[in-house]
């Protein structure tokens, strides 16, 4: 058995501000995710699994992530942040608006990376 330590690698804030990273790393996996859950609500629940990878989180210098509290980060019980977050422009292919909430992004981001991709998939990290 392989007990070899894998850190999963959180997204850093100024890979959150860059738009192709927001819109391919978070904002359309986030809409693909959002295909099988039923209600904003929902979100607050599935984000949940990130908790299953702790110790095992760690930042871009390798220090470790602490997963803050959901209910702290998405302070609205409705999630209304969410809809509008997933809600896209006029051509469909990019957000309607680009929100600098990172921690809430950075989230959505690793669990949308944790469900699709598996646990240890970290993807090119842009320089």
């Amino acid at each position: 058995m392989n007990d070899a330590f894998h850190p999963i690698i959180v997204a850093a804030d100024f890979q959150l501000v860059q738009k192709p990273f927001y819109i391919e790393r978070v904002w359309k996996p986030a809409r693909a995710a959002n295909k099988n859950l039923p209600s904003s609500v929902a979100w607050l629940n599935a984000l949940e699994l990130v908790y299953s990878y702790h110790g095992k989180l760690r930042h871009l210098d390798g220090s470790e992530y602490d997963v803050p509290e959901i209910d702290a980060i998405f302070v609205d019980g409705e999630n209304r942040w969410m809809r509008n977050f997933l809600e896209a422009d006029a051509t469909g292919a990019a957000p309607r608006r680009f929100s600098r909430q990172f921690e809430r992004l950075r989230l959505i981001e690793l669990y949308c990376r944790l469900i699709e991709r598996g646990e240890w998939w970290n993807g090119p990290i842009p320089a």
